[in-house]
């Protein structure tokens, strides 16, 4: 098992995450729906409280990442699956894809991957066909598409403007004579078939029928190769964009050091003001509630401008690497303890 699994700590774990989400380390380079997942996954974290301030801070970095990564390159432009390049392929030579029929014959991945992506194009009228009906329907069903019978295969094909077939017959299912019938029978209307299966699915002669369109796999998986290249061709800018957008969460992540200290500091400035507030209105009991008022809020503000400098000056070197240093440096200043310090076990 070993060999299977992999696992990252610390910043390492990070990166890998923000990878994911871009599509780097997916099955198929740029796949944007990874990008999902990974929402999804941190959704389900906050349900059930699972995420907490530096895991909600990667998963966020990591999303924001992905979202820059599909927007600013063109990492998951062009279709990098045979399904998608098959869809893609489609909606280039078929006017009102939205209004045609689609028959899709097998219920396996790729077929499922050409339903995902003719949903897209928002393809309504969608049948699928399986030797198991089970089968059919269940993949009908997620998709809202029609199931039917593998004995209607010829009569559905009459009706289909487009057939994309991919099961795993040891051969062709859509025989020269068939499709001749069908064609016959439907002379003023063209068919468009996609044979995405390996061995094939449809007779290579089928190409040579009047008003049939054929393309198989060896030709999806050429525009699959360049669409890839092209895909690769982003990487470069992609891993820039990984390394900002890593820069800024180690940044962040350094900066934690320092806010329990920039907490205590306001803390104890706090104390020090509500102190000296109290034994001067004590002196002064003549003193009205708008006097009062006015002193509360002329010692809040010089508290305030007091810490203003120091406080900037700590968030600066955190984000320069300096925390724990600048951090330690200031508890000694301003006499804080770092024992009776709340915040830092809230942190962990």
């Amino acid at each position: 098992m070993g060999e299977l699994l992999y696992s990252y700590r610390g910043i390492e774990a990070v990166q890998h995450l923000y990878r994911v989400a871009c599509g780097l380390d997916s099955m198929v380079l740029g796949e944007p729906q990874i990008l999902g997942q990974v929402a999804d996954a941190y959704s389900q974290a906050l349900t059930v409280g699972s995420a907490g301030l530096v895991l909600s801070r990667a998963f966020q970095g990591a999303i924001h990442t992905g979202k820059r990564a599909h927007s600013e390159t063109s990492i998951s432009v062009n279709p990098a699956t045979v399904s998608s390049v098959a869809v893609h392929l489609i909606a280039s030579v078929v006017p009102s894809l939205e209004e045609a029929r689609v028959l899709v014959v097998g219920a396996g991945e790729m077929a499922e991957l050409a339903i995902e992506a003719l949903h897209k194009r928002s393809v309504r009228h969608i049948s699928v066909i399986n030797r198991t009906v089970a089968r059919a329907e269940d993949l009908a069903r997620r998709w809202t598409a029609e199931a039917r019978p593998f004995e209607a295969l010829e009569l559905e094909l009459r009706k289909a403007d487009i057939v994309i077939s991919s099961t795993a017959a040891p051969h062709a299912i859509f025989s020269t004579a068939m499709v001749s019938r069908a064609m016959a029978l439907r002379p003023e209307r063209s068919l468009m078939l996609i044979d995405i299966a390996v061995p094939r699915d449809v007779e290579p002669e089928v190409g040579e029928i009047r008003g049939v369109r054929l393309y198989d796999i060896d030709d999806l998986e050429s525009q699959v190769r360049v669409s890839l290249g092209e895909r690769r061709s982003q990487v470069p800018k992609v891993e820039t964009i990984i390394a900002e957008e890593l820069g800024e969460f180690e940044a962040w992540y350094e900066s934690l050091a320092i806010r329990p200290v920039v907490k205590a500091m306001r803390q104890q400035a706090e104390r020090i003001r509500r102190r000296e507030v109290d034994r001067t209105i004590r002196r002064l009991a003549s003193l009205d509630v708008e006097a009062r008022e006015e002193i509360e809020a002329l010692t809040r503000a010089l508290v305030k401008k007091l810490l203003h400098a120091p406080t900037m000056c700590l968030k600066e070197q955190s984000r320069n690497g300096n925390a724990a240093q600048y951090a330690l440096i200031a508890r000694e200043l301003f006499g804080i303890d770092a024992a009776s310090d709340e915040t830092m076990e809230r942190m962990g």
